[in-house]
């Protein structure tokens, strides 16, 4: 038994406008940043092509470097 389905969508996809505040002094440097997703992309449960997610998203993040060239070390960490 075998089968096909197919489908094409055209259309705009979802937004997702990002925002970033970053710091540098010295070796150590920070950045922190934020973006959501707005669901205005065409989206439909049932079709199998999709140009949005249909739901609303949020993140924001933090981030750490340590960056010493002279040293030849660098690290980061992220949440």
């Amino acid at each position: 038994m075998s089968g096909s389905r197919t489908d094409e969508m055209f259309g705009l996809g979802d937004l997702y406008p990002t925002a970033s505040l970053k710091w540098s002094k010295d070796v150590h440097n920070v950045m922190v940043y934020a973006t959501t997703g707005i669901p205005v992309g065409a989206y439909e449960p049932d079709r199998l092509a999709a140009l949005g997610i249909g739901h609303w998203a949020i993140d924001g993040g933090f981030g750490y470097t340590y960056l010493n060239e002279k040293a030849g070390v660098e690290w980061s960490v992220l949440a």
